[in-house]
C-alpha cells in the first residue's frame, strides 16, 4: 500500500478491489494511515507517500490538493525530519507552503551532497541555495545539523571560501558564517583555513584579522548592512546600486566569524600550543539552538523589509519615469510583527543584555619589528636547513605563534545606566561622546573607520527616558523581547590578562546590528587600547583591537551562560 509498484503488479480486477476496500475507510482512518505513510521512511524526503499518491486519484487529491495536507499532512512530515521550534515561535507558519519548503531543503541538501561527490565541477556551487541551507542551521534544535552533516555542506562551504578569492570573494559573507558554526561539531573544518607555508592560518583569513583595509573585501558584498545608521536619504544613483547589487547573506558578522575561524585554526593546527601560550586554556565548543538566532533572524528579516521598500521605491519611481499608468506588479513583504513595532523608527532589535557577564578569551597581535626579524630568520634558517635536509617549519611556527598569543583575558561586565554620575547624557562623557557627537570631524573618521559612531543625538535623552518607562511593560514574547527602545547600551568591568588589571567602559550599538565598542585601560601602566566587534552566536564575541598599525582579533567567549542555552565542551590537544 505504501508503493505505486505494487498497484502497477497488479491485475485490473484486484486494483478495482483493493481500492474499494482502502477507500471505503472511514476518512479518519485513511487520513492516519496517510499520514504514517508520511513519517514512515528514513529518506530525507517522504518518496512513499508521493508514490502512495500516484494510486489512485482520491489519493492524489489527499496528498497534493486537500487543504488537510497543509494543516497536517506536510507539516507532519517536515516536522519528522526537521526541527520545527523555531518555524513555530517566529509565527513563520502560518502561510507556510510545508512541501514546497520541505522539497526547497531537500534540493539544496541534495546540491552540497552533489559537488562533494564531483569536487572538480566548481559550477556546481553556483546551484546551492545557501539561504535554505542558514534556515537550516538557524533553526536547529534536534534534527538539522546532522542533516548538514551528511550531506557534507561544511565541505560544499569550505571549498566556496577557498574559490571565494578568484571570485571577487562575493561568497564569503555567506560561507563564513555558516563555516564559524560548524566548527563546532566538525573541527576538521579548520583545514580550510591553514596555510601552506610557515604559516599555521592561510594569508586569505590572516588578513582579515590584521589588515583594517581587508574589511572591504567582504563588506562591499553587504550593501545593506547597519541601514540604522545611514544619516541622510540615498540619491537615486546609490539606490539602483544598492538593489542590484543586494543578495542574501546572513545577520551573523563575516568579520566576526573570520575571526573566530582564525582562532580556531590555530587551537586545530598549532604544533604546541599549550606549551606556547603560557597558561593556556582550551577553546569551547557549542551545541547549537535556535533560540541563540532569533535576533539574527530578526534583523534579517527586518532587512529583507527594508530591501523590499527600496523595490516598491524603485518600481514607483520607474513608473513615474516612464508615466506608466499600469502599476508594475510586486509581491509585497508584509511585516507580520507590526503589531510589536518591529521595523519602526522607535523600536531596535538587540541582544544588548547579553553583553553582562563574566567572559574569557583571547587577543593576538603582531609586532611589526618581530615579525620582520622572524622573516630574516625564516630566510636564513631555511637556506641553512636547505643544505641539511632539516626541517624547521614547526619551529618557526611555535616561534611566531608565542609572539602572536596574549591571554588568557578575564573580564566581568555589568550594564550601567546612559547617564553619567553627575545626571549629564552620556554624549558629555569624555570618551564615549566620539560615539555620539555629531560633529566629529571627518578627518578623524578617515584615520580611525573601526573607531566611529555617528548617530542623531538631538533626542538621546528623551529615547532613555522612553525606553526606562516602557521596559517595565514589555512582553517576554518573540519578537518583543528582542526590542528595545533606546539602541544604545552602556556597560563597565573589570578584567585582568597576562599585562595586568584593567578597567572597561563601552557601548552596545543596535543601530549597527549590535557592534560592541570599549575602552580598555590598564591601571598600573595607563595604557589604553580600544576593542570593537560584534556578537557571534554561540560563539560570543568577536572583534579587533587597536588600530591599523598595531592590533589585531580577539574573541571572549561567556563563562558562566546565564542567558543561552547553549552547551560547552572544550577543544583539548
Amino acid at each position: 500500500m505504501t508503493s505505486h509498484l505494487h498497484w502497477q503488479s497488479t491485475t485490473t480486477t484486484t486494483i478495482n478491489c483493493l481500492q474499494s476496500r482502502l477507500l471505503s475507510l472511514p476518512k479518519e482512518i485513511l487520513l492516519d494511515i496517510v499520514s504514517s505513510v508520511a513519517i514512515d521512511s528514513n529518506s530525507l524526503f517522504p518518496i512513499a507517500l508521493l508514490e502512495l499518491s500516484q494510486c489512485c486519484k482520491y489519493l492524489h487529491h489527499l496528498v497534493h490538493k486537500d487543504p488537510w495536507r497543509q494543516q497536517t499532512l506536510w507539516p507532519r512530515a517536515f516536522h519528522h525530519r526537521f526541527d520545527t521550534s523555531a518555524i513555530y515561535r517566529r509565527k513563520l507558519n502560518h502561510k507556510m507552503n510545508w512541501q514546497c519548503i520541505l522539497e526547497k531543503r531537500c534540493r539544496a541538501l541534495n546540491q552540497c551532497r552533489k559537488f562533494a561527490w564531483n569536487s572538480d565541477r566548481i559550477e556546481l556551487l553556483d546551484s546551492i541555495d545557501w539561504e535554505v541551507i542558514w534556515d537550516i542551521i538557524t533553526e536547529h534544535d534536534q534534527y538539522n545539523i546532522p542533516h548538514l552533516l551528511n550531506y557534507r555542506v561544511q565541505y560544499a562551504a569550505g571549498i566556496a571560501f577557498q574559490q571565494g578569492s578568484y571570485r571577487d570573494r562575493e561568497i564569503y559573507p555567506v560561507v563564513l558564517p555558516i563555516l564559524s558554526i560548524l566548527v563546532n561539531y566538525d573541527f576538521s573544518i579548520t583545514r580550510f583555513f591553514t596555510s601552506e607555508n610557515t604559516a599555521i592560518v592561510s594569508n586569505e583569513l590572516s588578513q582579515f584579522a590584521y589588515n583594517f583595509e581587508a574589511d572591504a573585501l567582504i563588506t562591499q558584498h553587504t550593501p545593506l548592512r547597519y541601514f540604522h545608521s545611514w544619516s541622510s536619504p540615498m540619491d537615486h544613483q546609490q539606490h539602483q546600486q544598492t538593489i542590484s547589487s543586494s543578495s542574501f547573506y546572513p545577520a551573523q558578522d563575516p568579520l566576526a566569524s573570520a575571526f573566530h575561524l582564525f582562532f580556531a585554526t590555530i587551537f586545530a593546527s598549532h604544533p604546541n600550543i599549550y606549551q606556547a601560550i603560557p597558561g593556556c586554556i582550551p577553546i569551547p565548543l557549542y551545541t547549537l539552538n535556535s533560540e541563540l538566532f532569533d535576533v539574527e533572524f530578526l534583523r534579517r528579516y527586518e532587512r529583507n523589509l527594508f530591501f523590499a521598500s527600496l523595490q516598491e521605491s524603485k518600481q514607483g519611481w520607474d513608473e513615474k519615469l516612464h508615466r506608466s499608468s499600469h502599476p508594475i506588479s510586486s509581491n509585497r513583504l508584509n511585516n507580520i510583527y507590526a503589531e510589536s513595532g518591529f521595523a519602526s523608527a522607535s523600536q531596535f532589535v538587540s541582544e544588548a543584555h547579553l553583553i553582562e557577564g563574566e567572559w574569557m578569551g583571547y587577543y593576538t597581535f603582531q609586532d611589526p619589528d618581530d615579525t620582520e626579524d622572524n622573516r630574516l630568520n625564516i630566510t636564513a634558517n631555511t637556506t641553512a636547513n636547505t643544505a641539511s635536509n632539516i626541517p624547521d617549519t614547526l619551529d618557526n611556527n611555535a616561534t611566531n605563534m608565542e609572539d602572536w598569543f596574549d591571554g588568557p583575558m578575564r573580564i566581568t561586565i555589568k550594564i550601567v545606566p546612559l547617564e553619567d554620575a553627575s545626571g549629564e547624557p552620556i554624549s558629555q562623557s569624555s570618551w564615549l561622546s566620539r560615539w555620539l557627537d555629531d560633529e566629529t570631524p571627518q578627518d578623524t573618521n578617515l584615520t580611525e573607520p573601526r573607531k566611529r559612531r555617528k548617530t542623531n543625538n538631538n533626542n538621546l535623552v528623551e529615547t532613555i527616558q522612553n525606553a526606562s518607562s516602557s521596559s517595565s511593560s514589555t512582553s517576554n514574547q518573540f519578537p518583543y523581547k528582542h526590542l528595545k527602545a533606546c539602541p544604545l547600551t552602556r556597560f563597565e568591568g573589570t578584567g585582568v590578562d597576562n599585562l595586568g588589571t584593567f578597567s572597561i567602559t563601552g557601548l552596545v550599538d543596535d543601530t549597527e546590528e549590535g557592534q560592541v565598542t570599549w575602552e580598555k585601560n590598564y591601571i598600573d601602566s595607563g595604557e589604553t587600547w580600544e576593542y570593537s566587534g560584534r556578537f557571534a552566536w554561540p560563539m560570543g564575541l568577536c572583534g579587533r583591537w587597536g588600530d591599523e598599525e598595531y592590533g589585531g582579533p580577539w574573541w571572549m567567549w561567556k563563562v558562566a551562560e546565564k542567558d543561552t542555552t547553549s552547551n560547552m565542551s572544550t577543544v583539548t590537544k
